[in-house]
């Protein structure tokens, strides 16, 4: 991986996930191969969406949290 070049958090976003609906904070970093992409649901304390988008492949691959239990 290279070294990440750019990072910001945009703001807050509303997704839909297998956990539903939830209000999230988009967290985004870029390096000169990908962009990484989380969403973070302060409500359940963890990434519900992630995403990776390879840009010289012009592809993304998303990964979803479909369940947890909460300790």
């Amino acid at each position: 991986m290279a070294p990440i070049s750019k990072s910001s958090v945009p703001g807050e976003v509303k997704v839909t996930s297998k956990l539903g609906t939830s209000d999230t904070f988009k967290v985004v970093c870029e390096d000169d191969w990908n962009r990484y992409t989380w969403y973070i649901a302060p409500s359940f304390e963890m990434t519900v969406i992630y995403e990776n988008h390879r840009k010289r492949q012009n592809s993304t691959e998303t990964y979803e949290t479909v369940s947890f239990t909460k300790p």
